[in-house]
């Protein structure tokens, strides 16, 4: 009779623990926010529609996002994951001296994109304004034949200009806050993410590792995020790891900000829509 009530109780704990995490995984799982537009001023949104296309790799360039903080290329491949292409941007067919010498471009599922953070590979501050002229060129350096290059010259409608600073943009200086939502879901239970802003610098934690960098704000509500960094220890549990690298990812694509009442919004740069949503420590 022990033994059949050791095996029940036995059997009883396995289904409470499976029912527990079955619960925190689905609790972790719901959308806890919707997303909202947060289009941010000064940022020039276009899908490529021209020609360049290379018939032996089968690149192509599909959209363009360029900013005053940010500039990224998207696009389309065939080649496989381990070739290693890099990029250059030329205006009026001369290599752009502030764009990073051959930059690296990043290969994933047949899809490039091209990611370049004002204040990073010694670029400036601030970008120049899109403009007709530029092009765009990916190539492999052992390879002539991956070659391929994009004329830009639909650039040649400049986007919104900035505002000036001004006193209404909302300060983070000396802010401290706790993550609520990471791309419209509630973060992993029991483990806190924390984000805190000094004068131009930001640090936190992801729940096991460490992170930090450097931030501007321009009006009305830009944020540039650059020079991020995180220690790399692993966690048992495999799913803050995942969420850590997913935080990272966010924190580099964000291009604005707004803080409602004890809330900060953080949008990106592809779709403007809150990818991160923290609410403020007391």
């Amino acid at each position: 009779m022990g033994i059949l009530t050791y095996k029940t109780l036995i059997n009883t704990t396995r289904i409470l623990i499976c029912f527990v995490l079955a619960l925190l995984l689905g609790w972790a799982g719901c959308t806890s926010t919707p997303s909202l537009a947060c289009t941010p001023v000064g940022y020039f949104y276009a899908d490529y529609t021209g020609n360049g296309t290379s018939p032996s790799t089968g690149i192509q360039l599909t959209r363009v996002v360029w900013g005053p903080y940010l500039i990224r290329f998207l696009g389309t491949t065939s080649l496989g994951e381990g070739v290693r292409l890099k990029a250059q941007l030329y205006k009026d067919d001369l290599p752009v001296d502030w764009w990073p010498e051959y930059l690296f471009v990043q290969l994933c599922n047949n899809a490039w994109t091209i990611a370049l953070n004002a204040n990073e590979y010694d670029t400036p501050a601030e970008f120049p304004k899109p403009e007709s002229g530029y092009s765009l060129e990916i190539f492999a350096s052992n390879n002539p034949q991956t070659s391929v290059k994009f004329q830009l010259d639909f650039l040649g409608s400049p986007p919104e200009s900035v505002p000036a600073d001004n006193p209404t943009t909302p300060d983070l200086n000396g802010s401290r806050w706790e993550l609520s939502s990471i791309n419209g879901h509630r973060p992993l239970p029991f483990i806190r993410v924390t984000l805190y802003f000094d004068k131009d610098s930001f640090h936190g934690s992801g729940g096991c590792n460490l992170y930090g960098g450097r931030y501007q704000t321009k009006a009305p509500n830009l944020l540039n995020i650059s020079q991020l960094v995180m220690t790399e220890m692993g966690y048992w549990w495999r799913s803050v790891n995942t969420q850590e690298e997913t935080l990272v990812n966010a924190l580099n694509d964000v291009v604005c900000y707004r803080i409602v009442d004890d809330r900060l919004e953080l949008c990106d740069i592809l779709t403007g829509g809150r990818s991160l949503v923290f609410k403020r420590q007391k």
